[in-house]
Parts: C-alpha cells; sequence; structure tokens
C-alpha cells in the first residue's frame, strides 16, 4: 500500500548515549525509520496567494463584465435592459469566482498567486488531485470564514484538510516525488 505524503518513510538519526570500555558515557548515532516532516506552505504566502488571486479575479471579472454592458449596449438602448444585463453579470461573477479555482487547480494544479509564489496543489499522494477533489476543495472555499482556518498551526485550511490536499513549495514537492518515487522502487522489488 502506498505511504500518503505525511506519513512517508525516511532514514533518520538521533543521539543515543553508550557507555565504553571504561564506564564513560559517550554520544553516538543511531539510525531509523522514521517519517519526513512535510512542510505545507505558511500562512504568509498563502496570503500571498489569495490576493494576488483576487486580483487577477477582477481583472478577468472586469474584462468579462464590460464585455456583457457593450453586448447589451449594442443589442439595445433600453436602461432597463441594460441594467438587467448588469445584474445578470453579477450573478454570473458570483459563479465565476467558484469556477476560476477549480479551472486552475483542475487544470494546471496552481492558481496564478500559486504560480508567483512557486507552490502547487496535491493531493495525499502527491499526485495531482482528482476533478472530485478539486471541486470538495473549491465548494469549501465557500463556507464562511473558511479563509481565517489557514492561520492554525498546520498552516492547512479547512479547504486542505477536507479534501486531502497539501500546498507545497515546488522544492517540497521534488523532494516528497523522489521520496515517493524510491519507496515504490525499493517495494517493486521486495518479494510478496
Amino acid at each position: 500500500m502506498k505511504p500518503t505524503i505525511d506519513k512517508l518513510p525516511v532514514e533518520m538519526y538521533r543521539t543515543i548515549h553508550k557507555k565504553d570500555a571504561y564506564g564513560n558515557r559517550i554520544k553516538d548515532k543511531e539510525k531509523y525509520i522514521g517519517y519526513k516532516r512535510l512542510k505545507c506552505v505558511e500562512t504568509g504566502p498563502r496570503i500571498g496567494h489569495f490576493l494576488i488571486d483576487v486580483i487577477c479575479f477582477q481583472v478577468i471579472y472586469s474584462i468579462f463584465g464590460s464585455l456583457l454592458q457593450l453586448l447589451a449596449l449594442f443589442l439595445s438602448k433600453d436602461p432597463v435592459t441594460i441594467l438587467s444585463v448588469g445584474l445578470a453579470g453579477t450573478f454570473i461573477g458570483l459563479l465565476l469566482w467558484p469556477l476560476y479555482y477549480f479551472m486552475f487547480e483542475f487544470f494546471l494544479q496552481r492558481t496564478p498567486g500559486k504560480y508567483v509564489t512557486k507552490t502547487i496543489v496535491v493531493n495525499e499522494y502527491g499526485e495531482k488531485p482528482d476533478a472530485a477533489t478539486t471541486i470538495l476543495r473549491t465548494v469549501i472555499r465557500l463556507v464562511p470564514f473558511e479563509a481565517f482556518s489557514c492561520f492554525s498551526d498546520s498552516n492547512r485550511g479547512w479547504h486542505d484538510r477536507w479534501s486531502k490536499t497539501y500546498v507545497l513549495t515546488l522544492k517540497e514537492h521534488q523532494e516528497v516525488q523522489a521520496l515517493m518515487e524510491k519507496y515504490n522502487t525499493a517495494d517493486a522489488g521486495m518479494p510478496a
């Protein structure tokens, strides 16, 4: 069975104390198998992701809204129609926010904010999350006060914990992939 990225076995060393032939206490190192300490992205960069994504979304939404208003002006000179199109654009904008996250995280594993900070979204096995996981992650973001959950000690918001996803730096992701590959190679060579 494949380990999750928070339970990856790695060789570690710990200090032990022994007595030499004369009874003196000496330090030595002992090798053991432990779990890799997974370094999730901290709160500061996560706030950066959010702010950059809000700005990018506002640009996309402004372009979309402007095109919608131009279309309304082109099709009708009636002020009620123009206001109705504006109101419809607002409701569509409410749908665009979750769609923004879903599209970027499902297809690219990264939003523009995550590109800037060189981070990536992965599932519990260090792989690209599937559509269902990405949808769940996106829907959980709509829970009131969910953004404040990223201030926890683990630096994982509810949308990470409940969907079993992680936001890692690219460097940490490469380390995790190398360990997973090493584990899978070692596991493949062992008799069943």
